[in-house]
């Protein structure tokens, strides 16, 4: 528990110490408290692997690895630890590139839009419309509305599209 309360500490030191002090809880273990260690360690690398600097990767090997026989783990079973840690922090990255450029597109279409606007329509309060684009998720809609803005007669009648 004393790990998961320091997760988000910026001080390395302070970490490696918390991880310190689970090795040598590890050394303490029941055998009837294996299995729970066991799976905590492998949520602790999910932990290291997606939050945590590269250097305490290395510091969280080396603690597992001085109690791999405690655990009862096979050098297959950490690996497979980290493997899957790396996989899922892989898929992590890849997820969060994803949201990324898609949040890029919406803000694009939406400065894009308000900017066609203000050129064709410079009269019309057109920043009146900002909170309301950015409240569309969809992005085809946003980019549908793009084009609108683009061939539509008046500001009114774009606000009215926009209000469909």
């Amino acid at each position: 528990m004393t790990v998961l309360k320091r997760a988000d500490t910026p001080d390395r030191s302070v970490f490696v110490s918390v991880l310190e002090t689970l090795g040598e809880h590890l050394g303490e273990l029941r055998e009837s408290e294996r299995a729970a260690w066991t799976q905590a360690v492998y949520y602790l690398h999910l932990l290291v692997f997606h939050r945590r600097s590269v250097g305490e990767r290395a510091d969280l090997d080396r603690i597992v690895a001085e109690h791999q026989t405690t655990l009862n783990l096979s050098q297959e079973e950490v690996t497979l630890m980290q493997t899957m840690a790396e996989h899922y922090l892989q898929q992590g990255i890849e997820q969060g590139i994803e949201q990324g450029i898609e949040q890029g597109e919406r803000r694009t279409s939406i400065e894009s839009t308000l900017a066609i606007l203000n050129t064709r329509f410079p009269d019309a309060d057109v920043h009146t419309l900002t909170l309301t684009l950015e409240s569309i998720t969809d992005l085809n809609r946003l980019k549908q509305l793009n084009i609108e803005a683009s061939v539509i007669g008046t500001f009114r009648a774009f606000q009215e599209q926009v209000d469909a």
